[in-house]
């Protein structure tokens, strides 16, 4: 059957769920903002502030209310690439690229020697 803990265990869980929820938001899965029978066992076990707390920012997160002062759009800006920039980017990224030619070297060549080797069997 299913777990039945004992009264002091459902306070210690709900209210260390509803402090989580308070310190880091509510990340939402259908199982918790939409389960209503989870969220009336939570009201029910919770008192005080930490129990409008927990209401507020589970209803702010179904309804899309942001916490955080509003935003304008941003306008982004075209970057264009000139040969000098280009050469810079090759220039930096040069170990990236001289490490992924060994390895696709590598590869190749175990491959080349594990065909090799195995038509030296037959």
């Amino acid at each position: 059957g299913y777990w039945k803990p004992s009264e002091a265990v459902v306070k210690d869980i709900v209210n260390l769920h509803a402090g989580l929820v308070k310190d880091f938001k509510a990340g939402c899965s259908g199982f918790v903002c939409d389960n209503s029978k989870l969220k009336a066992m939570i009201e029910q076990n919770l008192t005080g502030t930490l129990k409008e707390t927990y209401n507020k920012d589970i209803n702010n997160v179904r309804t899309g209310v942001s916490s955080g002062p509003k935003q304008e759009g941003m306008v982004l800006q075209k970057e264009e690439f000139t040969t000098e920039k280009v050469k810079e980017i090759i220039k930096e990224n040069m170990n990236a690229f001289i490490s992924l030619i060994a390895a696709i070297a590598l590869v190749i060549g175990a491959v080349v020697w594990g065909i090799i080797k195995r038509r030296k069997q037959n």
